[in-house]
C-alpha cells in the first residue's frame, strides 16, 4: 500500500486482520513511493521465480504489471540465449531478465535497490556464473570500457530513462543491446543516443499491460556490427 494518512494502531490492526482473512502473505505500507516500507502483516515467506532461480520477494520490490506482459518482455530479451554469452543486466531489480538466460556463460546484475540486490545475492551466491553489484547507475553508470566486457547488455530503467548509461553504451563495442522502457519519451531520447553511436534498431515490441491507462511498456533490440 502506498499513500494516504499515516496509519494509527487501530488502522494497523484492521489491515492485519484483513490480510489474515484474505490469506495475504505480506502487507506493507509506505507514505510515498520512495519512503521506508513499514510492515503490517507477514504471514509466511514470499518468493518469486525467474528461470531456475527462486528468490525471496522483499516488500515493495518491482515486478511488471502483468504476468503476460512480463513473459512477453523476458521472451523478447532472451531471444538469443546462446551458450558462452556474457550478459550485463542493468537496473536489474530482482534479476528477471538476467536469470532467464539459463545458457549464458555469465550474468552481471547491477541496481541501486538494496533489498532487491540482497535478495539476488542470497539466491545466486552458490552459482559462480553470477555477479551482483549495488550501484547507482544514474550517477555511476558502467563505463564504455566496462560494457565492452559483455556480449549483451539489457537495461530497464525507471521512467526517467538511462541517458548517462546510454551515452556510455553508445560508444561501446557491445554487439547487442536490449532496452526496456515504461516511457516512450525517455526511450526515444536514449534510443537516439544509441543510434548516433552506430547502433541499429532491429526490433521493437510494444506491450500494452497498463489497463485503462495510456501508458505503454516497450522493448527494443539494438545491434552494432
Amino acid at each position: 500500500m502506498i499513500g494516504g494518512p499515516k496509519l494509527g494502531l487501530e488502522e494497523r490492526h484492521n489491515l492485519a486482520a484483513l490480510a489474515q482473512a484474505l490469506g495475504v502473505a505480506h502487507l506493507s505500507w509506505r507514505k510515498w513511493d520512495r519512503s521506508p516500507v513499514e510492515p503490517i502483516a507477514h504471514a509466511h515467506p514470499l518468493t518469486v521465480r525467474f528461470g531456475a532461480a527462486q528468490l525471496p520477494f522483499p516488500p515493495a520490490s518491482f515486478l511488471q504489471a502483468t504476468e503476460a506482459g512480463e513473459t512477453a518482455l523476458i521472451n523478447f530479451a532472451i531471444d538469443h540465449d546462446d551458450k558462452g554469452l556474457r550478459v550485463l543486466d542493468l537496473f536489474c531489480g530482482l534479476g528477471g531478465f538476467g536469470l532467464s538466460f539459463e545458457n549464458a556463460k555469465s550474468v552481471h546484475f547491477a541496481d541501486l535497490d538494496g533489498p532487491a540486490i540482497e535478495s539476488l545475492q542470497r539466491a545466486t551466491r552458490q552459482t559462480g556464473r553470477y555477479q551482483v553489484s549495488l550501484r547507482n547507475l544514474m550517477g555511476d553508470p558502467f563505463t564504455t570500457g566496462e560494457c565492452n566486457d559483455y556480449d549483451l547488455v539489457i537495461f530497464d530503467p525507471p521512467r526517467s530513462g538511462a541517458k548517462a548509461q546510454a551515452t556510455h553504451l553508445a560508444q561501446s563495442n557491445v554487439p547487442e543491446i536490449v532496452a526496456v522502457s515504461c516511457d516512450p519519451a525517455s526511450f526515444a531520447r536514449d534510443a537516439k543516443i544509441l543510434i548516433a553511436g552506430g547502433y541499429v534498431l532491429e526490433k521493437l515490441l510494444p506491450v500494452d499491460q497498463f489497463l485503462w491507462s495510456p501508458h505503454m511498456e516497450l522493448a527494443a533490440r539494438f545491434t552494432k556490427t
